[in-house]
C-alpha cells in the first residue's frame, strides 16, 4: 500500500536499459548484469523479482480528473 499512487496525479518515470531487482520489497535499481545473473536462480523461492529495465521516478503533476493506465513513449537520444 505504501507504493500505491494517487489517482489524480500524472506520474512521469524513465525506464533505463539497466537490470533492476526487487528484494523483500526494496528496489535495487541499475544493478550490474553480473549481479542479476547471480540473483536469477534465487527468483523461485526467495521473493526476488528481476526486471530488464530500471524505473526512475521523475515527477508527478496534479490533474483535475481520475487517471488510469499507462503510456510508453520511446525516445532515441543521439
Amino acid at each position: 500500500m505504501n507504493s500505491a499512487h494517487e489517482d489524480d496525479q500524472l506520474y512521469v518515470t524513465l525506464l533505463l536499459p539497466n537490470p533492476q531487482a526487487v528484494v523483500d520489497g526494496r528496489t535495487l535499481g541499475s544493478i550490474p548484469i553480473s549481479m542479476a545473473n547471480v540473483l536469477e536462480p534465487l527468483r523461485t523461492n526467495r521473493g526476488i523479482s528481476l526486471n530488464g529495465e530500471s524505473v526512475v521516478p521523475v515527477t508527478s503533476i496534479p490533474v483535475d480528473a481520475m487517471l488510469s493506465g499507462l503510456q510508453v513513449v520511446s525516445l532515441e537520444i543521439e
